[in-house]
């Protein structure tokens, strides 16, 4: 599992793109995401070359705000990859 803290800035919400480290894209890219929130499905996660892109809706259904802390952990799921997202 991979877990991630990020504090979101207006261009993260409202972009729903976030760049990564050369560490973080060695981890995990190329992977795609199934992104949940509260144990639901929210969205998805993809890579668009160093980036990370998506979090636009899945930020929505959260209500995540500037300023909020969200903790994102990243691991395996039945087939796939999952992503889950939670405010701190």
């Amino acid at each position: 599992m991979v877990v991630v803290e990020v504090e979101a800035g207006n261009d993260l919400i409202d972009s729903g793109v976030m760049h990564s480290t050369r560490e973080l894209r060695a981890m995990l890219g190329g992977q795609k995401f199934r992104a949940f929130a509260n144990g639901e499905q929210r969205g998805h996660i993809n890579w668009s070359k160093s980036m990370m892109t998506g979090f636009t809706g899945v930020f929505s259904r959260l209500g995540v705000q500037p300023g909020d802390t969200v903790l994102l952990s990243f691991s395996p799921g039945d087939g796939d990859m999952i992503a889950e997202l939670a405010t701190v």
